[in-house]
């Protein structure tokens, strides 16, 4: 089995059960902009993806309104919904692991990277980390672009790196960055055991050790 020297995390649906807060902001929103009402199956798909890429794909509008939204979205998370997420069990357990046994450990999220410093340090997560990258202000930054910047700001190359994600989106951004990919099913992205069977799994954090 692969020793990887460098692990990679995505955030929501990995390390946080960032749901509650996510689909708050959704519903903001929604309230805001008066975009139709959905079902909390369809909201769940906000899980990951930037908040404007998300409102253009599962609502259909433009970019502005879009863009609009995804103010709104941003605004909720700020006052109410940023702290309203939970550990997943076993996650602390799982990175003081690592960082015992001399991993690099990054993040490499689509969340806004200020707005994951801000939630990793508030559940005592951040300090397992050597580096938080995300999206900026702009969200022009694709999953890929991230696992790189994360890299190189750790001085580490993909061959010895993976990224540990919880969807499909994390999958295709670990290939087009050349590192590899361990899926969990716990989060929000895999429906299904198909989705998953490509890749390496785990069910649990406790589970992923062993295939570190």
């Amino acid at each position: 089995m692969k020793h990887y020297k460098t692990v990679l995390f995505d955030l929501d649906g990995t390390l946080l059960d960032t749901s509650e807060g996510i689909l708050g902001a959704v519903k903001y929103a929604q309230q805001q902009m008066n975009l139709p009402s959905l079902p909390d199956s369809r909201l769940r798909e906000f899980i990951g993806p930037p908040p404007v890429e998300s409102y253009k794909r599962i609502f259909g509008v433009d970019e502005a309104i879009a863009q609009q939204a995804a103010f709104f979205h941003r605004k909720y998370g700020s006052e109410h919904g940023l702290f309203e997420a939970q550990h997943y069990p076993g996650i602390s357990e799982l990175l003081q692991n690592l960082k015992n046994s001399g991993r690099f450990l990054g993040v490499a999220t689509l969340k806004r990277e200020d707005t994951a410093q801000k939630i990793l340090a508030h559940f005592n997560l951040k300090q397992y980390f050597d580096v938080i990258a995300g999206i900026d202000t702009k969200e022009q930054l694709s999953k890929s672009d991230i696992i790189q910047a994360a890299l190189k700001e750790m001085g580490q190359t993909n061959a010895s790196a993976v990224l540990i994600g919880d969807s499909q989106y994390d999958a295709e951004g670990a290939e087009k960055a050349g590192v590899s990919f361990i899926g969990v099913t716990y989060g929000f992205g895999f429906s299904d055991a198909k989705d998953i069977s490509p890749y390496a799994s785990a069910d649990s954090p406790s589970q992923l050790l062993a295939l570190l």
